[in-house]
């Protein structure tokens, strides 16, 4: 929770930074990420983070839950080196990776295989409640749970 409820902070730009913790910029009134080299979104990044609607993450392979947790403002999202969006090790059922996200119409992940865990409970609301979704392009994706 490095920048937690740090509500003036509204644009961060960090090309070296290859790792984004769990929680760091948890509840912050971040508009604008951009982490050319990171490789790697932990729990609950970004969560609730009302006003981020710039995402720059072009060489992330990995997401996990809850990341973007309701980012109303986020309106598209291009992660085009992903190939996980929820924490296969933690397995509490629900990833939420993306819940909340109520602008969100457009998600590009193109080298995730797997939407959630097919027959299990697995990646659970991973797009729940992102109503104006218009368009996912995941065309590796084999399975959707």
């Amino acid at each position: 929770m490095a920048f937690f409820n740090c509500n003036a902070l509204e644009q961060i730009n960090a090309p070296k930074v290859v790792l984004i913790d769990d929680d760091v910029f948890y509840r912050t009134n971040i508009i604008a990420i951009d982490f050319p080299l990171a490789e790697q979104i932990g729990n609950s990044t970004f969560y609730n983070c009302e006003n981020l609607s710039e995402v720059n993450l072009p060489n992330v392979t990995s997401v996990k839950d809850f990341a973007f947790y309701r980012c109303p403002s986020l309106k598209s999202i291009d992660l085009p080196k992903a190939t996980s969006l929820w924490d296969f090790e933690k397995g509490n059922g629900y990833s939420s990776t993306f819940e909340k996200c109520t602008s969100l119409e457009t998600i590009n992940i193109p080298n995730v295989t797997s939407l959630g865990d097919a027959g299990t409970t697995s990646g659970r609301n991973m797009f729940a409640g992102c109503s104006n979704l218009k368009a996912l392009s995941a065309p590796k994706a084999t399975t959707i749970g």
